[in-house]
């Protein structure tokens, strides 16, 4: 009777150790580090033109700069034509190393890292946002947002990443980034944007 009680105890054990070493063991690590990258914020619209609807990101570097630019563009033309650009304009920015520590702290007393997706499953338009945190090498390790996240952490460090811009920065570079996008395609495909120049 000892010895089954013994044999019993030893085998949930063994099980039990066993378990919780698998699971350890199969659990993803997040690298997350703050250099090169210190974080990304990406905004994008859902709707109306392909205008409206490129990217705006705010990229914040361990070397005490902003980059603020527009991404992703994307229009087809006809079925053996499409126009994209990965890169449209942006500017950097210079900003103190309080600044950039500050960032840092509120996407840790915030705990970014622990957000998933919080955005709104039932709307219909409005914007993706999305705060993305990388590893030693740039790579995004973690990523949490959604369209129209409502999460109040969420909120609270995206407010600390744009406070550290000149006022209308986003505004400004958005704009920019329209009138290239306007030039390019008025010189190249000026049958399918003669329009264009009038929005």
């Amino acid at each position: 009777m000892k010895f089954r009680k013994l044999f019993t105890a030893l085998l949930l054990t063994i099980l039990f150790t066993g378990c919780g070493a698998d699971e350890q063991k199969d659990e993803p690590k997040e690298e997350i580090s703050y250099t090169p990258i210190v974080c990304r914020y990406t905004t994008t619209p859902t709707c109306w033109t392909p205008f409206d609807c490129i990217s705006l990101n705010i990229e914040v570097k361990d070397n005490n700069t902003v980059e603020v630019y527009c991404s992703n563009f994307n229009y087809v033309i006809d079925s053996e034509t499409t126009v994209s650009f990965d890169y449209i304009y942006g500017e950097t920015f210079d900003i103190t190393e309080e600044q950039k520590q500050n960032i840092i702290s509120v996407i840790e007393k915030n705990r970014i890292n622990k957000i998933k997706n919080c955005g709104d499953e039932n709307s219909c338009d409005g914007s993706y946002e999305n705060i993305s945190l990388c590893d030693s090498d740039g790579k995004t390790v973690h990523n949490c947002g959604g369209l129209n996240p409502y999460n109040k952490k969420f909120k609270n460090t995206v407010d600390e990443i744009i406070k550290v811009l000149p006022e209308d920065t986003s505004k400004d570079i958005r704009s920019k980034s329209e009138d290239f996008l306007n030039e390019y395609l008025t010189e190249n495909y000026p049958e399918h944007y003669s329009g264009f120049n009038e929005q």
